[in-house]
């Protein structure tokens, strides 16, 4: 999901006059998050006891199963469709000083979209939040990502550290700009929990 909607923002996004809203230390992060912590986060998810009732799959079956497929597409579209209104709306300019902490925010805001987007494929269903307690290590890598990244956008408030903003690109950007990059991030679930209730099982 958070692949698909990497490419299609960088390959379109100069055609709606934003340049380079992801540079390639961004997506490298990306990578970083979902291919390495992602995986984390996921990997150790509870075996569930109506796994045993699923039939068996033909050895030629995709591994990428319909509903993977629209799930990645419809999330994929959603975060592209969020990402543009962010990036164009006059109205999100109004909680940032300028073009670079509304572009910091962005990195934010895809990360952020990518974590929640985590809880969705936690289960087929509607029980997301169902089993926290037993992959304890899914919180700890959601929080430890969060933190990491709030110290990369808010390095250069540190002298020492300002080569981390510069080689992120990114600048610290006001409290209101975090919360609105929250809730934003948020709708990656309500979102699903529609395309869950009117995709046919």
């Amino acid at each position: 999901m958070i692949n698909v909607a990497a490419v299609v923002v960088s390959a379109i996004s100069p055609f709606f006059g934003v340049e380079e809203p992801l540079k390639v230390t961004h997506l490298l992060f990306v990578n970083l998050v979902m291919d390495g912590l992602g995986a984390i986060m996921l990997g150790n998810e509870p075996a569930q006891e109506r796994y045993m009732t699923e039939k068996p799959r033909r050895r030629d079956e995709s591994i990428v199963s319909k509903p993977m497929m629209v799930q990645i597409l419809t999330m994929g579209l959603w975060l592209t469709v969020l990402s543009f209104l962010f990036l164009k709306l006059p109205f999100f300019d109004q909680f940032f000083a300028n073009t670079e902490q509304k572009l910091s925010a962005y990195f934010v805001l895809f990360i952020w979209s990518a974590l929640f987007n985590g809880f969705n494929v936690r289960d087929d269903g509607f029980a997301i939040f169902k089993g926290l307690n037993e992959n304890t290590g899914f919180m700890k890598v959601f929080l430890a990502i969060v933190v990491i990244q709030a110290l990369i956008v808010n390095a250069p408030l540190v002298p020492a550290c300002a080569w981390i903003g510069s080689m992120f690109s990114c600048i610290p950007f006001p409290p209101v700009g975090w919360l609105v990059v929250g809730i934003l991030a948020v709708t990656m679930i309500p979102v699903d929990m529609i395309r869950k209730a009117v995709t046919p099982k």
